[in-house]
């Protein structure tokens, strides 16, 4: 496997955005997160392995 092991991939495409903010007192939301869900490449690799 040319990338690490650890890298997270998506079955899907992700659709990134940055959560609204709480109300109040508070630094602002800034970090996008995804609506899916990420599985490790060795994860991937292994899945795809047992299907052959």
């Amino acid at each position: 496997m040319d990338a690490s092991e650890g890298l997270l991939v998506y079955l899907e495409a992700p659709q990134p955005y940055v959560p609204v903010s709480k109300p109040g007192r508070g630094r602002k939301n800034s970090s996008y997160v995804s609506d899916k869900k990420s599985i490790k490449a060795k994860q991937l690799k292994a899945e795809l392995e047992r299907e052959h």
